[in-house]
């Protein structure tokens, strides 16, 4: 967790998020306890490059709408009884 380096409270808001130099993301902070706006500098580890193709993904997106449907039809039955 990120602390305040006027505060030190740990609550902070991201304001914006940008990439930055040598496989890093910069990140504007301001904090919920002073308001103080600060910078952060968040090193990417292991980040993921392969991207799936829509084939791919297709039987899993499938699989899981049809859940999500079976749940929220047995939901909505709870709610009628």
């Amino acid at each position: 967790m990120i602390s305040c380096p006027k505060c030190g409270q740990a609550q902070s808001i991201v304001i914006d998020s940008r990439p930055g130099k040598d496989n890093s993301i910069r990140r504007r902070r301001e904090c919920e306890w002073c308001g103080n706006r600060f910078t952060t500098y968040e090193n990417i580890v292991g980040r993921q490059t392969r991207r799936e193709l829509w084939y791919e993904i297709r039987p899993r997106l499938l699989k899981n709408l049809e859940k999500a449907i079976k749940q929220a039809i047995v939901d909505s039955f709870k709610e009628d009884a």
